[in-house]
């Protein structure tokens, strides 16, 4: 499938609704601190995020979906909370699917993770994405910057013509989970799904739905991933390569 000419927001307004999905349980982080909460390059994650969104979409409609809407701790300007539906019984993809009454059904919805320091570049790639097919947004391999061995992704877009797509693939990785044969659910089973190929094997996607990211852009899900982002950071500043600014939060 030909994807048509980019758009950018700047140039073309987009209906859109930009969900940060921040309902998992998030307790590998040190006491009681969910990880969307920690501090990489002297703001917070999720308000990291935020501030990025609506700087670059002036008055977009930002939403985080949380697991406890009472949770002043998630409580962002420019962001509203809302509640995420999560099945505890089922895993990946229903972070995905836990949102769907917050889905965009006139426009774009953009699914965000609140635990990912995004570069400004990524997120300028992914707020700027308007072609009006879905796409993810990812690293096909292992992490120059944390280390890890694996794949991630970082964002999804789509648009009320994939809503049912996007929730029939998520229930076939919810019934491949409970007979034992996706042992690792995750967002990169369920984009597999979308896409129509086997989630045996992952191999490096070559597909207009599939938009990789490689920079210093990684989810930090445990203290030792934020230590190595710390570390190489720090090791990259002292060499005098580019690296993220530090900016402490107003």
């Amino acid at each position: 499938m030909v994807m048509e000419t980019r758009k950018l927001v700047s140039e073309v307004p987009v209906d859109t609704t930009y969900l940060v999905l921040c309902a998992g349980p998030g307790k590998r982080w040190k006491g009681d601190r969910p990880k969307q909460l920690v501090k990489l390059c002297g703001e917070v994650l999720l308000h990291r995020v935020v501030r990025q969104v609506t700087e670059l979409d002036p008055g977009a409609r930002v939403r985080i979906a949380v697991h406890d809407t009472t949770d002043a701790r998630f409580r962002v300007p420019g962001a509203r909370l809302v509640k995420a539906d999560v099945d505890p019984t089922l895993r990946g993809a229903d972070k995905t699917t836990s949102t769907r009454r917050h889905w965009n059904t006139n426009g774009r919805t953009v699914l965000l993770l609140g635990d990912v320091f995004y570069t400004d570049t990524a997120i300028r790639q992914i707020v700027d994405h308007a072609t009006g097919e879905w796409v993810m947004f990812g690293r096909p391999g292992p992490s120059a910057i944390t280390g890890k061995p694996h794949n991630e992704n970082f964002a999804v877009v789509f648009w009320p013509d994939h809503h049912e797509q996007v929730v029939a693939a998520a229930e076939r990785l919810h019934e491949l989970d409970r007979a034992g044969k996706a042992p690792n659910v995750s967002m990169s089973q369920w984009w597999m799904l979308m896409e129509g190929l086997s989630i045996e094997r992952w191999n490096t996607p070559t597909s207009p739905h599939y938009i990789e990211i490689d920079d210093w852009t990684d989810d930090i899900d445990y203290v030792a991933d934020w230590d190595r982002w710390c570390w190489r950071w720090a090791m990259a500043r002292k060499a005098g390569k580019p690296v993220p600014e530090h900016r402490e939060e107003q």
